[in-house]
């Protein structure tokens, strides 16, 4: 029998209670803020495609607007509370507290929303668009997951004391900076000394090799325009080719 959009969102509500009790439960270190980010990935992924595959669907219908409204308030709530922990320290009096609160308002959002919601919404949607959703769902779930995990990745990257460093050197080709760090985490989780030697090496990977003078030089001089009767002394040392008279070559 082929999944409902209500059985799909259920298994991402039970790794949300999983994922709280532990938490709870943690001591301060290193566990907690993992626990921490994994909670707040899922939620922040569950919540973006519910939004989109649920609420927004229930939104059209009179019956379900008031109730989307309220489904939709609990998220920010939550969304509130999640960003204040992220600039709290993890071991403080207070971080705890804030972690109380915030299981207090999941769970009585996914209690009211499994008993409530989930009703009201059953009756508005037909069969065909239940299953349908579903796959909408888990589709977009699945990608949020991805980029809230890559988005992390490249976060952690940047908190890592060499990875700073690295990012310092002026002399190194970079892709763009998520992929850059994307790249250099997968590195740095082969072999936990990767960071520090890239960065003594002042380069990001083995596709991007750090720059020499004539380079730098080149490039500052393509950003400068050139006169048609001969080049603009752009104060570099390379040679330029005169531009020709339709606009042409350059240096």
């Amino acid at each position: 029998m082929s999944e409902t959009l209500f059985e799909a969102l259920r298994e991402s509500h039970e790794i949300q209670r999983a994922l709280m009790r532990k938490l709870m439960r943690s001591k301060v270190g290193q566990l907690r803020i993992d626990l921490f980010t994994q909670l707040r990935i899922e939620l922040a992924a569950h919540e973006a495609s519910e939004e989109r595959y649920l609420y927004a669907q229930i939104l059209m219908d009179d019956r379900g607007l008031d109730s989307s409204r309220d489904a939709l308030a609990d998220h920010h709530k939550m969304d509130i509370i999640v960003a204040d922990l992220q600039t709290r320290d993890h071991a403080g009096r207070g971080w705890m507290q804030n972690v109380k609160k915030l299981s207090m308002e999941l769970h009585d959002h996914l209690r009211e929303e499994e008993t409530i919601f989930f009703q009201l919404s059953g009756k508005i949607l037909t069969n065909p668009q239940k299953i349908a959703l579903a796959k909408k769902y888990r589709t977009d779930y699945t990608r949020m997951h991805k980029k809230l995990e890559r988005d992390e990745d490249a976060r952690s990257w940047f908190g890592h004391s060499s990875a700073r460093k690295l990012w310092s050197v002026p002399d190194c080709l970079h892709g763009s900076a998520s992929s850059c760090a994307r790249s250099l985490v997968r590195s740095a989780q082969k072999d936990p000394t990767a960071l520090e030697e890239i960065a003594a090496r002042g380069e990001c990977d083995v596709a991007h090799q750090p720059r020499d003078k004539s380079d730098r030089e080149q490039e500052r001089c393509r950003t400068q325009r050139h006169s048609v009767d001969g080049p603009r002394d752009c104060g570099g040392a390379h040679k330029h080719r005169p531009r020709a008279k339709d606009g042409s070559g350059g240096g």
